[in-house]
């Protein structure tokens, strides 16, 4: 994988009440062209 690939997550994500870096991830998906694709999400 290319460094272009990797993304950064800002600290003020780390255990933050109201930021979550999951919406990081939508907006990196969104604008990568894949607005309504649909992702599985194992919790455990």
């Amino acid at each position: 994988m290319g460094e272009d690939r990797i993304k950064v997550v800002r600290d003020e994500y780390v255990q933050s009440d109201t930021l979550h870096a999951m919406s990081v991830l939508g907006h990196i998906i969104a604008d990568e062209g894949h607005r309504s694709a649909t992702i599985g999400v194992e919790k455990g």
